[in-house]
Formats: C-alpha cells, structure tokens, sequence
C-alpha cells in the first residue's frame, strides 16, 4: 500500500483519507500491512518508521523541522519518503543529515524539498543498498548527496545552492556499483576541492562504478577542480550524453575535469558553454577524450576551450572525433585547446574555428614536445579563423594535417 500526497491531503490507495490541518498532521507511515499511524511531528514519524522492515512516509504538503535522521540500517530494509506530487512538502533538516542508509537497504526519496543539512542531507554507506531520487530538490545543505558505497540514482530533481562542500556540492559519489544522474538540474552548487555540483572517484577498493550522466543542466557552478563536475575514474566505464554546462568556474577545468576516460563515446552530444577558469574554460582533460561536444565561447589564460594533460600510467593518445571547439579565448596560450610537454592529441573530423589566444595558438598551443595529429577536420578561414594562429609552438612541438582546409607553412604555425 502505497500513500499518495496530494496537497493538503494525504490518502492511502483510497483505503484511508484524512487531512492534514487540525490538528496539524506532519506525516503518515504505512507498514505495508494495513497499518497506518499519523504523526503531528517528523522526528517522531521517522523514530516509528525506524522499527519496520517496510515504512511508506507520506509527509503533508507545509514546512516541517527534522532534528533527527530517518535511518535506514539492516537487512532487506525498504523506506519510501515523499510528499504532495507539488512539492509542496518542505523538510528544514536541523541536523548535519535527513536520511541515512546502510546495510542492505533500499531508500526511495519523491516529491519532497530538503534544506538546511549541515553536512549531507542524503548520505548511504554500504555496498547493497539503494538510494533512489526523484523529482525532489535539494537546496541549500552543506552537502547534497553523498555515497561511499551503494547504487545512486537520481532523477527528474534539482539540486541547488548546496555546499561549500570538500568535493561534490550536489552530489560525492566514491562507490564502486552504479550511479545515473538524468533529467535533473544541477546549479549554483560549490565544493572547495573537486566538483562544484558532482565528485565521482575511485573507492578505496580500485573498483569503480558505472556511471550515466543523461540530459542535465550544470549551471554557475564553483570549485578548485571541476566547476560542474569531477570524473576521477582511470580505464572506467561512463556515458556522459546530452548535458548542458554552461558559466561554470574552477582553476582547473571551469565545465569539467575529466581523468583516464580514454575511451570513445565517453562524451556524447554534450555542451560546455561559457565557463572560466586558469587552465580548460570549458574541460581540463587528463588522458581523457571527447566524442561529439560543442566547446564554445569558454575562456581561460590556458586552453580556453580545453587543457589537454597526460597520465604516464595510461599508453595511447586523448582525442577529440566530431568535436566544434569555437570561439573559445586565452588570454595567453591555446585559444581552442593547449596541449602539456610531451602529450600527443588526434583531432579527428570537426572543427577548431574562431578562437583566440593573447599570445600563440588561437587554433592549439603545444608545449615541448606536444604532437598533434589532424584528420579531416576545419580550422577556419576569413572571419572564422582562428587568431592569431591555428597552431602556435614551443621549441619540439610537431604537427600533422590531412585534408585540412589550409597548409602548414613552417615552424610558426599554419594559417
């Protein structure tokens, strides 16, 4: 039996319908067996909810303080914690958290506004469990979501003005079985380490997850490293397909930072639009690569569209295949993409057009030793050349084109 919360009323499958006002009712739990008890506070719903094997909490449409934690801890534990289909049910956490998992429990969180946690408002531990998100939103906690182990999905929420966290304002993800963000809203979130809105590192273990980022919206988030999003995942398995990453800021990577994604179909249909920072305005690359990416009008004193550095750990080369990296701005080196000593880089197909650097390499700076291979890909002409050069080098650095809309014409760079 399943509650169903609609605004001011709270009704069980229709077997029981009551309102919520008079006395004024925060929550009812439903054990699953036909059992239904009312509560006029939260802590005490949850404190209820705790002694079950299965707890529906439909929490009434209004604001509600929760000093204590709804835990989930055991075996086969299953919880369901959500309000009126509106939103309209709005916790104040007056804690550091609202829901802790553990064990080898199953967590479902739906409709409900959470704010005001002091550390995480959402936090799972152990491997086994789940923790489910949707249509919810998360705003101003130290911490949004974080998991140390456990499968994490989230959907269809929003997740905003959350931290200042160490890493992950939104969401810190260091699991080792699965995580899915889709269709969600990710603003406005800051970390002082890594990943503004989302941190996904290896556990303890080495073994790292799966991960599927589909259809989001990372907007004016802030950290050190990665101002949207942190992926520290060597040799792993991601999908990262229609997201939208747009004034963003870090040091290093304003949209993201990205480390050992070495693989094709990695970055998918994605855009990085408008975001800042020292190195990679719009993605700092670390032996990683992109597929089918927009990388436009990003802006950083290297690598305005993308900072290109290497793992020795790693062989082969990052890449870029069917990427539009334009009207990108250094305001020293490498306008589209700057490349470390000693890196080599194929663009394959694409375009490197209209970007700009303060000093050399409007198209792609390569530090000593840096290569880079170009197949079938523009770098502009007349007004959507880039400037002051397509390829500025230092002492070492080499290139090769093939079917390029221009030729190289010496050791300064081609144009």
């Amino acid at each position: 039996m399943r509650f169903m919360v609609v605004g001011a009323v709270v009704a069980a499958s229709g077997c029981i319908t009551f309102t919520c006002e008079a006395p004024k009712i925060a929550a009812g739990v439903d054990d699953g067996r036909g059992n239904v008890a009312w509560f006029q506070h939260l802590d005490d719903a949850f404190a209820h909810a705790a002694t079950l094997d299965f707890a529906d909490i439909g929490v009434c449409s209004g604001d509600w303080d929760a000093t204590e934690p709804l835990r989930a801890d055991g075996v086969g534990v299953r919880m369901e914690l959500h309000g009126p289909a509106d939103g309209s049910g709005r916790i104040h956490v007056q804690g550091d958290t609202l829901v802790e998992v553990s064990g080898t429990c199953s967590m479902f969180v739906r409709d409900v506004h959470i704010t005001g946690a002091s550390d995480a408002a959402l936090v799972m531990r152990d491997s086994g469990s789940t923790l489910n998100v949707e249509g919810s939103t998360l705003q101003g906690n130290r911490q949004g979501i974080r998991v140390t182990d456990g499968d994490l999905s989230v959907a269809t929420s929003d997740l905003i003005g959350n931290g200042p966290a160490e890493h992950g304002g939104a969401i810190s993800y260091t699991g080792d079985t699965f995580l899915l963000v889709q269709a969600s809203r990710l603003d406005d979130n800051e970390a002082t380490g890594h990943g503004g809105a989302l941190h996904v590192a290896l556990p303890d273990t080495g073994l790292g997850p799966s991960v599927d980022l589909q259809n989001n919206e990372w907007t004016g988030n802030r950290a050190d490293v990665g101002g949207a999003m942190a992926l520290d995942l060597p040799g792993l398995l991601l999908l990262l397909n229609g997201q939208t990453v747009t004034g963003n800021t870090a040091r290093d990577g304003g949209g993201l930072y990205a480390h050992g994604l070495n693989v094709r179909g990695s970055f998918m249909s994605t855009e990085l639009r408008g975001n800042t920072a020292e190195r990679g305005g719009g993605a700092f690359l670390e032996f990683s690569g992109i597929d089918d990416c927009i990388i436009e009008g990003n802006e950083a004193a290297r690598g305005g569209g993308i900072y290109i550095a290497d793992d020795p750990a790693f062989e082969g080369r990052p890449f870029a295949t069917l990427a539009a990296v334009r009207d990108n701005v250094a305001t020293e080196l490498g306008g589209g993409l700057f490349v470390e000593p000693d890196v080599g880089v194929d663009v394959v197909s694409g375009e490197v057009t209209g970007n700009e650097a303060g000093l050399a390499g409007g198209g792609v700076y390569l530090s000593h030793g840096a290569s880079l291979t170009s197949d079938k890909a523009s770098w502009g002409a007349g007004d959507r050349d880039n400037t002051p050069d397509d390829v500025g080098t230092a002492s070492g650095g080499a290139w090769q084109f093939e079917d390029e809309t221009f030729e190289c014409t010496g050791s300064e760079g081609c144009s």
